[in-house]
């Protein structure tokens, strides 16, 4: 038990790590997370953030099909078409959520689900409840502070229409700390679009600098190109 929680970090970055490829290796490491946490579930039934995990890893994996369009362009969550998602294991990871629910002890990996979880209500053809969302990072901060959690919180911001308090979040991560977080610079140049064109533009030339995929630089250029023309 003393060592489950770095089993389960483990886990974790081996899928993230998978995500970040565009090749068959992204589904083999992909698939052989999920396999891993599937085997955690199996071997440790009545642990909730083991059954958050797998449902976490579910939910992103079902949007395997829709990440990329016919042309290979990136596609971000809000604008990808809802029907390519994995609608079966989408189903099976709000039941393991549910399962992981009822233990009653909520933790890290149970609130990354339940904000995959929000984001797929749009299957339904309602909107994204993203003031819920915001809400969903705001209790994960407080038990996972985190980088990444405060910059996906500040996007989440931006998409509830709340770009001020968006980027006082921002501001108060230390500038050494985001220096060559890709995430940072993106959201931030989104932020920013209207507020100071200018900075704006060098966040983008940042964003795009930092990023190892070149379907998101591609996108992100696009974008920079959209606010200049």
């Amino acid at each position: 038990s003393d060592r489950l929680q770095t089993v389960r970090e483990s886990i974790y970055a081996a899928f993230s790590a998978g995500d970040l490829m565009v090749d068959d290796a992204e589904l083999d490491l992909s698939d052989e997370s999920i396999r891993l946490a599937r085997l955690l579930v199996e071997l440790l039934p009545a642990q909730p953030e083991s059954l958050g995990l797998l449902a976490l890893l579910l939910y992103i994996d079902a949007r395997r099909a829709a990440r990329r369009s016919s042309d290979g362009l990136y596609v971000p969550l809000d604008q990808q078409n809802a029907e390519l998602w994995n609608h079966d294991q989408v189903d099976q990871a709000e039941k393991i959520l549910e399962s992981a629910s009822r233990l009653g002890r909520p933790g890290r990996y149970q609130l990354e689900a339940a904000i995959q979880s929000a984001h797929m209500q749009r299957r339904h053809g309602g909107p994204t409840p993203w003031d819920s969302i915001v809400d969903l990072y705001e209790a994960l901060e407080h038990c996972h502070q985190a980088t990444g959690v405060r910059v996906a919180r500040s996007a989440a911001m931006l998409q509830a229409g709340r770009g001020q308090e968006a980027l006082r979040l921002l501001d108060e991560l230390p500038t050494g700390v985001v220096s060559d977080y890709q995430p940072y610079w993106a959201i931030r140049a989104h932020l920013l679009i209207d507020v100071s064109p200018a900075e704006a533009n060098e966040c983008f030339t940042r964003a795009i600098g930092l990023s190892p995929d070149p379907a998101v630089r591609a996108y992100l250029t696009a974008r920079k190109i959209s606010m200049t023309s």
